[in-house]
C-alpha cells in the first residue's frame, strides 16, 4: 500500500519564468501581455516556483489582471508599457 502526502496545493496560471519581470516603480511582479499589438504590462502575484515555471494567483476581480487567454511575451528585453510589438 502505497499513499503520498500533500502538504500544500497551488492552483493558479502557469507562468514562464523568462516572462517575469519586476517593475522598478511598485517593486512587484509582473509579464507583458500582447495587447492590440501592444506590450501590456500585468502585475502577477507569484504563489509557488515550481523550477521551470511560477503558478501566479489567478484574480478575476479585473481585466487589468492576468487572464488565461493572455499572450504572455517571452521576450522582454527593451519592453515597456504601451510600446508596439510586431509579430515574428
Amino acid at each position: 500500500l502505497q499513499a503520498d502526502v500533500i502538504f500544500r496545493s497551488y492552483a493558479g496560471l502557469r507562468v514562464p519564468k523568462e516572462a517575469v519581470c519586476y517593475s522598478e516603480e511598485s517593486g512587484s511582479a509582473g509579464v507583458y501581455v500582447l495587447v492590440s499589438g501592444k506590450a501590456v504590462w500585468k502585475n502577477v502575484e507569484l504563489l509557488y516556483d515550481n523550477g521551470e515555471n511560477y503558478i501566479a494567483a489567478l484574480d478575476q476581480s479585473s481585466t487589468e489582471n492576468l487572464w488565461p487567454e493572455d499572450l504572455i511575451l517571452l521576450d522582454t528585453r527593451e519592453l515597456y508599457d504601451g510600446k508596439v510589438v510586431e509579430d515574428s
